[in-house]
């Protein structure tokens, strides 16, 4: 069952749609929350919150304290809990909204002049402020996940885990930005209680969204360093002929952990971007989107390891069939991603690489014959690499002119 599908199962005590019908359910779950303030070590006010968050399909988050608790996986939870967060907003703007986007004190006056006596009036601003507190205290509750989710460590051991916990926040993230511009709009600098309120609301998450961001960026370094660990560290794999077939398990991790981060390309070009603005990310290849350098250089160089690990395999055969299926599996699954028609430099490099490494193993046993070929190749292709560079600028290429004249006389050794 889907998160969306287990949300919907929560909600059908009392659903979003008799919420909007019938205001007043929540307001009195904050009129009880407040006059729970005497009970026993609060234990009567976080029943009322965790009525309110279990129709919400995550009452889990009021004792979230390991993996266990959440019932799901990390994944699973953070696409439940961006769910209740943004009904959790609807919720607010249903109450707080007009049509102008003004103040809430406009609207509470609004109400308050079809009241019959000040009394009345007087009750009735203690009562909306009772309720936007209450809804302030299960968005607290609510950031416990966060925080859960950013210091959580993974029992999943290796990629799968760090690819489990990225999901995670990037959920969260996205969640938690568009929560912040919801509010936003409401929270003016004006100098009602109910403005205060909505302010500290914003400031929480966006105190939230700023330790998120600062997150993912620590396990994307991370991952890398894994990656780079795996090429190095796995000499058992190249011994056997089998393996020549077959998909390395490092490709299979980086593609899949290239098109999450594609799948919000617009968050993480943002992390990348001030990462690189804060010297914590240098690239190698001149581009202005770092995002896009990123995986671009992760996937050539990641080739150029598989490439020469490649040479422990007991035959060429074996290299050439494992090199072409690995370079093959990674242009399906990354062609059509927009990094790859982004830059036209970064997207020779990558078929220069892909070229150069299957062109390499190809024997041609004619010495004079290979010589004319490789000359051909190097006055085509390094005079247009070199005017290009010349063209566009480019100071600082990832291949320079000189080495890739030097690869090319690599060709055709076999």
């Amino acid at each position: 069952m889907s998160p969306i599908d287990q949300a919907a199962m929560h909600l059908d005590v009392v659903s979003l749609e008799e919420v909007r019908d019938n205001k007043g359910y929540v307001k009195d779950l904050a009129k009880e929350f407040f006059a729970a303030s005497g009970s026993i070590n609060g234990a009567g006010k976080i029943r009322v919150l965790e009525r309110w968050l279990t129709q919400l399909g995550v009452g889990w988050v009021l004792r979230v304290a390991d993996e266990a608790g959440l019932g799901q996986s990390p994944p699973d939870a953070a696409r439940l809990w961006s769910w209740a967060l943004s009904e959790m907003n609807r919720f607010i703007k249903l109450v707080f909204h007009d049509t102008s986007c003004a103040s809430l004190s406009i609207i509470w006056e609004e109400e308050s002049a079809v009241m019959e006596s000040k009394t009345q009036q007087v009750g009735s601003i203690t009562e909306q402020v009772e309720f936007a507190r209450f809804i302030q205290e299960a968005m607290v509750r609510m950031t416990s996940f966060i925080d859960f989710i950013i210091a959580a460590v993974n029992p999943i051991c290796g990629l799968p885990g760090l690819y489990e916990k990225l999901d995670a926040l990037l959920h969260v993230h996205d969640a938690v930005s568009n929560a912040v511009a919801d509010l936003s709009c409401y929270a003016l600098a004006g100098s009602t209680e109910f403005d205060r309120i909505l302010s500290e609301m914003v400031s929480l998450l966006l105190q939230k969204e700023g330790e998120t961001g600062e997150a993912i960026w620590r396990i994307m370094e991370e991952f890398w360093t894994r990656i780079l660990q795996y090429v190095e560290g796995d000499n058992v794999f190249w011994r056997h002929p089998q393996g020549s077939s077959s998909i390395h398990y490092v490709i299979l991790s980086l593609t899949s952990y290239i098109r999450l981060l594609y799948a919000h390309h617009r968050l993480v070009d943002q992390i990348v971007s001030e990462a690189a603005s804060l010297g914590n990310y240098v690239t190698r290849i001149a581009n202005n989107d770092p995002f896009a350098t990123l995986t671009m250089e992760m996937t050539l160089l990641i080739q150029e390891k598989l490439a020469q690990k490649s040479l422990l395999f007991p035959t060429q055969s074996f290299r050439f069939l494992f090199l072409v299926n690995n370079s093959y599996f990674i242009w399906k699954e990354l062609h059509e991603l927009r990094v790859f028609k982004s830059n036209p430099l970064c997207k020779f490099e990558s078929e220069f690489m892909r070229t150069y490494t299957t062109q390499k193993l190809w024997k041609v046993p004619d010495p004079t014959l290979r010589a004319r070929l490789r000359n051909a190749i190097v006055e085509r292709v390094a005079a247009d690499y070199r005017k290009y560079l010349e063209v566009n600028s480019v100071s600082t290429p990832r291949i320079t002119p000189q080495e890739l004249e030097e690869m090319l006389q690599d060709l055709f050794e076999g």
